[in-house]
């Protein structure tokens, strides 16, 4: 072999070892970056502070339609959400402006302040049943396999003012609630959904 083939030859190998060793350096900061991630929330680097994140929906008076709304997670840091409750409002007629659990049942006697009569004073103020879809928006993932009752979120009814929850919303994602009324109501209303938990102010967008 000439002496010209062996430098080529040479050259060549010396070429491939400094891919191969920049391949290894590669690879070694991805093990290092993982062996760095947090593998569970606890370990998300960053102040807690307690919040929550609030959508209200507005019902319309004589409407089974789905009313949807959203809310947007602060860039802030990632809200780790740890309980949902929902509250129904009604916004016209006998008792509006007052709220009440999602779904109440039973007599409730009216405020002085409403001013409803003696007739009216075993009115039912929180009369509304719906269906609730909650969804980690961007991923589309339903949180239930189908909608639930409101009657879950309310203790009058067998439920909880505020149903647990373990779920991480990163930063800028968002929360969508949908409801959809059984029976159409002779008056509007509005339902508010509370969902509870804490933000890890200056973490980073970490997403198990």
């Amino acid at each position: 072999m000439a002496p010209r083939d062996l430098e080529a030859i040479t050259r060549s190998q010396q070429s491939q070892i400094g891919q191969m060793k920049n391949q290894i350096q590669q690879l070694l900061g991805m093990i290092k970056g993982l062996a760095n991630t947090p593998r569970w929330i606890e370990e998300i680097p960053g102040k807690r502070q307690p919040h929550w994140e609030v959508i209200e929906i507005t019902l319309e008076a004589s409407s089974t339609a789905k009313r949807e709304g959203v809310t947007t997670v602060s860039i802030d840091g990632p809200f780790i959400c740890t309980g949902v409750a929902l509250f129904f409002q009604k916004t016209s007629g006998a008792y509006a402006n007052i709220w009440g659990p999602a779904t109440a049942f039973g007599a409730k006697i009216s405020p002085v302040t409403q001013g409803v009569g003696f007739a009216n004073l075993f009115d039912q103020p929180h009369c509304a049943s719906f269906t609730v879809e909650i969804t980690a928006h961007g991923s589309e993932r339903l949180w239930q396999s189908k909608p639930v009752a409101s009657a879950l979120y309310s203790p009058e009814a067998g439920g909880a003012y505020m149903l647990p929850a373990s779920h991480l919303f990163p930063r800028a994602a968002t929360i969508r609630l949908a409801v959809t009324p059984d029976v159409s109501m002779p008056y509007t209303g509005k339902v508010q959904g509370i969902f509870l938990g804490y933000r890890i102010l200056q973490g980073y967008n970490y997403q198990p």
